[in-house]
């Protein structure tokens, strides 16, 4: 005899019948409960869920077709089979498989043809277990496949978008690049022109008293100057410009010039400054910081002809802190808020490039924000424009904190060195390719007292110095053909190693003027007397 195993509830209310099964199914291994009525037999199954219900058909207060169906109903799994010694027709049996029964049996049953049968149930029973538990591992196997690819897909989503971000600053970057190299050129050339009609001005007003001529000659310098900041923009744009990089606290620097930016937009507009109680630090150029937040400032005020508020925040972000963009770390973030007339896509995909403006034709040079974003970039950040039509603007811009020692904390924003007196009387040696701003610094120079040794190229000047030829300062163009203002510099250094150099430039790429500055003073164009003077001076401060 072989050795079953399951559990059975054995539901029949002849007690004599009841037993004799129950007592075979026994000897056959399985466990087995009873029940002698339909409510005993429901609450036995709602407690134990046994594998296979053997069910009377007649029961006495209630029709085991009813509690088959609920146990079907309730329990699917538990197998059901069905007896009867009356209900004994093909329409019974009928009736009793159209109730859920898995079988149906007529009484008197032979023991080989029950346990035959609930050893058949067992093993349907089993196949239907293992068929569903296979179900719910599939189930839950598809349901975390298909996490898996929804977060796969999410991060497909991010990975794009950044993607779409970085090729966005890609091609910016390019087209102002390609833009700079151009704008970098033109104001290279402009500034050697406005170096001659400046210098060719003032020694103009030096040599007339007529009232009339004097102020024609301010009139025409003060045209002068606008054309330089607008060139010095050009250079801010074209990230060319001589940039003199310092400690900076952006919160400190605006406190300074609260009063004049309030008299810069006027009394129509509200200015709030809001800052953090610490200041951070940051690495910029403090003129180009300046120049920058008015150029904010006066594009949030152009964009409320009817007045309004204009609110600057500066923030501490600290490392975990969420931001935009791809720069990491501790950063400032400084922004301009206006509630103006807003941009449009369209305008806002062109507001970085120069010569762009939706400005009335006197009202604007289209490179303020041009210039805000070379400064920005320059300063090592990242700049984003917020705006939409009828609500306002707010331009950001995140800049990376460094680190101060207590006495780089402690100086004074207001530190300045004395303007520098005219210089003892020299021999210089200018080197200048461009011909009218050669003749235009040799004629001060020699204005003030200075011999000068002129010269159009380093070559020359070089050859004369190898022969020979003595100097005091040596003035020399940073852009030059055949060779450029740092060689030469290099080359007079090795022949002369004690003697100073003052360079002059209207272009030159930043890194390569920062690299200079270290070594030499360096004057851009166009410049005044004053300041070739105070750069003269610097220069000689220098000499071994």
């Amino acid at each position: 005899m072989s050795f079953r195993t399951g559990n059975i509830l054995n539901v029949d209310d002849n007690e004599a019948a009841r037993y004799a099964r129950t007592r075979v199914l026994r000897r056959e291994g399985y466990s087995v409960d009873e029940a002698g009525d339909g409510a005993t037999a429901w609450d036995m199954v709602c407690r134990r869920q046994p594998d296979i219900v053997v069910l009377d058909v007649r029961l006495p207060d209630v029709s085991g077709l009813e509690v088959c169906r609920r146990i079907k109903a309730r329990f699917p799994t538990v197998m059901v089979l069905q007896t009867s010694a009356s209900l004994t027709g093909g329409r019974d049996r009928a009736q009793g498989l159209e109730s859920g029964a898995d079988s149906y049996l007529i009484a008197p049953i032979e023991p080989e043809e029950l346990l035959a049968t609930v050893a058949a149930l067992m093993r349907l029973h089993a196949a239907e277990e293992a068929l569903r538990r296979s179900n719910e591992e599939l189930e839950a196997r598809v349901d975390m496949r298909t996490s898996e690819l929804a977060e796969a897909n999410r991060r497909l989503r991010v990975e794009i978008e950044e993607r779409e971000r970085a090729e966005a600053h890609l091609r910016q970057a390019q087209k102002i690049e390609a833009l700079g190299q151009l704008t970098g050129g033109i104001a290279h050339d402009f500034n050697n022109l406005l170096t001659v009609i400046l210098g060719g001005i003032e020694l103009a007003r030096d040599r007339t008293s007529d009232e009339r001529s004097q102020r024609l000659l301010a009139n025409a310098a003060e045209a002068g100057y606008q054309a330089a900041r607008l060139t010095e923009q050009l250079l801010s744009f074209a990230r060319r410009q001589h940039f003199e990089r310092r400690k900076l606290a952006p919160g400190r620097l605006l406190r300074r010039l609260e009063d004049f930016l309030r008299q810069t937009i006027g009394s129509l507009y509200r200015l709030e400054i809001v800052l953090p109680e610490e200041d951070w630090f940051t690495v910029t150029d403090r003129g180009q910081f300046e120049a920058l937040i008015v150029n904010l400032l006066i594009n949030a005020r152009d964009a409320m002809p009817d007045g309004g508020p204009i609110r600057i925040l500066v923030e501490n972000l600290s490392a975990e802190a969420p931001r935009p963009g791809l720069l990491k770390g501790e950063l400032l973030a400084i922004s301009v808020s206006d509630r103006g007339v807003g941009m449009t896509e369209a305008v806002r995909a062109r507001a970085f490039d120069p010569f762009f403006t939706t400005k009335p034709a006197g009202r604007g040079s289209g490179l303020g924000l041009s210039m805000v974003h070379g400064v920005t970039i320059q300063s090592g950040g990242e700049i984003a424009i917020d705006s939409e039509v009828g609500c306002g603007t707010t331009v950001r811009l995140h800049l990376p904190r460094v680190a101060v020692s207590p006495d780089e904390a402690a100086i004074d924003l207001d530190d300045r060195r004395p303007p520098a007196s005219r210089p003892p009387p020299i021999t210089a040696l200018l080197v200048e390719d461009n011909d009218s701003v050669r003749e235009y610094t040799a004629t001060v120079l020699a204005g003030e007292g200075h011999g000068v040794r002129v010269f159009p190229d380093g070559p020359s000047a070089l050859a004369a110095v190898a022969e020979g030829a003595e100097y005091d300062l040596a003035i020399v163009d940073y852009a030059m053909p055949n060779m450029t203002g740092a060689e030469l510099a290099a080359e007079l250094r090795r022949l002369r190693p004690g003697r100073p150099i003052l360079v002059l430039t209207g272009y030159a790429d930043a890194g390569a003027l920062q690299r200079l500055a270290l070594d030499h003073v360096v004057v851009k164009k166009p410049y005044s007397l004053m300041e070739l003077r105070a750069g003269m001076s610097a220069a000689l401060s220098r000499r071994a």
